[in-house]
């Protein structure tokens, strides 16, 4: 804990946690359920609160969400923060808090031994990161959008779907494992990652969609109907395949069989200069559209060990990555 004047900067705590999910409600003008919270920074694979807030007369303010990832970093397993949920309360924008809040953070981050702090800020938000000198713009990510084919014949409600929790999840690791590529900056797909990230979320259910041949698992797709009540897309998180493979691309087949049956457009995100598999979405009639996604990095690490990473061709990058909605 630290004061700068009536500023007190700390690491939340968990007794912090109802008090950062009403400023969220009262920031954003929607809910956040603590035990959502809670899962994305606390209960993530390292385990722990990495989170900084800012309080003004012993009032929550200012608020930057830090969920610890293992990643690929230049080639090599690093650590990086994946920074959401950042948030100060309205009474007090243009103080400049926030700004003050990260830079008390990340040094203290980077003393953590995390390498760098990837961001995803909306298009509210990214003028002021821009302005940040420690943010670095690496791409505008579109996303990618499929419309359904044919007639609706069936309610989502009468769609059999195989929620992600009842996958045998070791069967997807070497799967897991090889979906990168040769790409320099990756989430590392472990085991223990998908766990947390597609079983164990409170707010969400996730689905699966396997395509085997052989008795192996030859590609998965990862998805999400969103809303979930009265869904209006699909949105795919993951699609594990070996980029090499020529025969990866039936699990996408039956996801948009399903998407052409319940009449919903497939929405999903794919560097434009991963060929082939980019080149088999646009064959597919995948095409840019909004909302156009933003992310950028906050280096902690020396240039030699992070390398390249303003180049985003470097990048493996999936909407699962991200995902807070």
């Amino acid at each position: 804990m630290v004061l700068e004047g009536n500023i007190e900067f700390s690491w939340v705590q968990e007794q912090d946690v109802d008090e950062i999910t009403a400023l969220f409600s009262r920031v954003f003008g929607r809910p956040m359920v603590p035990e959502y919270y809670r899962w994305q920074f606390r209960h993530q694979e390292y385990g722990g609160f990495r989170s900084a807030c800012a309080r003004v007369g012993g009032r929550l303010v200012s608020h930057a969400g830090f969920s610890p990832r293992e990643w690929l970093i230049g080639g090599s397993v690093g650590l990086v923060m994946a920074k959401h949920t950042s948030m100060t309360h309205p009474g007090s924008v243009g103080l400049g808090l926030y700004s003050r809040l990260l830079e008390w953070a990340n040094p203290r981050l980077a003393e953590t031994g995390a390498d760098m702090i990837l961001s995803w800020p909306n298009r509210f938000s990214h003028p002021m990161q821009r302005n940040r000198t420690s943010y670095e713009d690496v791409y505008q990510i579109p996303m990618m959008k499929r419309m359904p084919g044919g007639d609706p014949s069936s309610t989502p409600s009468s769609i059999p779907l195989t929620e992600t929790r009842l996958f045998n999840f070791d069967e997807w690791g070497d799967l897991a494992g090889k979906t990168p590529g040769r790409c320099l900056f990756s989430n590392v797909r472990t085991l223990r990652y998908l766990t947390w990230r597609y079983t164990q979320r409170p707010d969400t259910t996730y689905y699966a969609i396997e395509n085997r041949r052989g008795g192996s698992v030859r590609s998965v797709v990862v998805f999400k109907l969103y809303p979930a009540r009265e869904p209006h897309v699909i949105n795919v998180l993951e699609w594990l395949r070996d980029p090499e493979s020529l025969e990866a691309d039936h699990a996408l087949d039956q996801m948009e069989d399903l998407a052409a049956t319940m009449g919903l457009p497939v929405t999903l995100w794919h560097n434009v200069h991963d060929y082939p598999r980019h080149h088999v979405l646009e064959r597919r009639g995948y095409v840019p559209s909004d909302p156009i996604f933003y992310f950028g990095v906050i280096p902690l690490s020396d240039s030699e060990k992070l390398g390249a990473y303003r180049d985003w061709r470097n990048w493996y990058m999936t909407m699962g990555d991200v995902d807070v909605f």
